[in-house]
């Protein structure tokens, strides 16, 4: 295993705006983290970066303490899975994940115990002599996870492995994934913009936009305490309502004085009375019913808010009055950033 540390790290193409700026970040040893965030925020050039397919402008990249500055792809001792599986269409399953070892020049005995071992652990021992054209797409991705895993590798670098995957084989593979770092125990860097692979995989999420950091911290510690808006609007299904404070007209117990907006949970949004609770009468826009939960789209005179709840009987009357509780709130400055109360 190795921890993976990023000095300073700056990337920029020809004249254009850098992508990556003074990024300071320390990969911990051991540790499945992701990298979050949205199209262009920079998670793939960092991933890409770490495996030496880009080349960093400025700053230094460091792998279990050696400095990967001129250090061939190779030579890293990394594992990387790709999103489209780049396998080889001509080979069978046994002859793709074999490929590697025998560039490694890993005797033949050696590499048939690797093999089988890692189509244990990623199920396909039934599948091991067929090509990937007869395989699913879940499958192809089993196929590279085990291709990976033959290398022993200190790091595995995931790059949005799961995108081509429909919603039922995603949920399967991410059980799959969460089981093969348990059993690796080896340092997991992955790549996605989907909050939930984040969510249920990481233990440690690191939040991107344009570039830089927004926050670092475990899936409840980012969800239970945003650092800014930008954070606590991307993190959650569906994300935190924003409000501004001047918008109000009800006076809210503690409020931080320094406070500009005003946050909360749609699943912390109450449809019932309840003491110590800010107020907002709404209009009822839109209704979805999801089987476990029901998700309102509501118009307030402080703009929309979406509201979730688990309670079984829909609300059929247009008007609603909507009560959030004070210890459910959560307050950001001017500057959108987070207050402690």
């Amino acid at each position: 295993m190795a921890n993976i540390v990023l000095k300073n790290i700056c990337k920029e193409y020809s004249k254009n705006q850098p992508i990556i700026k003074d990024l300071n970040l320390e990969i911990e040893d051991g540790s499945f983290t992701v990298l979050l965030g949205a199209s262009g925020c920079g998670k793939s050039t960092i991933l890409r970066m770490v495996a030496g397919l880009e080349k960093e402008t400025y700053g230094n990249i460091y792998i279990g303490d050696k400095d990967m500055k001129d250090v061939e792809p190779g030579d890293r001792n990394i594992a990387m899975v790709f999103q489209n599986y780049a396998l080889y269409p001509t080979m069978t399953v046994r002859g793709n994940i074999e490929f590697g070892l025998k560039n490694m020049k890993v005797p033949k005995q050696e590499r048939e115990e690797k093999i089988m071992e890692a189509v244990k652990i990623v199920g396909l021992q039934d599948f091991i002599d067929r090509k990937p054209q007869n395989l699913s797409g879940g499958q192809r991705q089993r196929v590279a996870l085990a291709r990976a895993i033959v290398k022993d590798p200190k790091v595995f670098l995931m790059d949005e492995p799961l995108s081509n995957l429909d919603a039922k084989l995603r949920t399967q593979i991410r059980t799959d994934l969460i089981e093969l770092y348990q059993k690796l125990k080896t340092t997991f860097l992955y790549v996605t913009h989907d909050q939930v692979e984040a969510m249920s995989m990481a233990t440690k999420i690191v939040l991107l936009y344009k570039g830089e950091v927004q926050q670092i911290g475990t899936p409840m510690e980012i969800y239970e305490k945003p650092k800014n808006v930008y954070t606590a609007k991307f993190i959650g299904s569906p994300p935190m309502n924003i409000i501004k404070k001047e918008k109000l007209d009800i006076a809210i117990k503690n409020i931080p004085q320094e406070a500009a907006f005003i946050g909360f949970r749609p699943e912390k949004a109450l449809l019932e009375e309840d003491e110590n609770c800010l107020r907002l009468d709404g209009e009822i826009i839109t209704k979805e019913l999801l089987g476990d939960q029901i998700l309102y789209k509501i118009a307030t005179d402080c703009g929309n808010i979406n509201v979730k709840t688990f309670n079984k009987t829909a609300i059929n009357e247009k008007r609603c009055v909507v009560f959030i509780k004070n210890e459910d709130l959560h307050f950001f400055d001017v500057n959108e950033m987070r207050i402690e109360n």
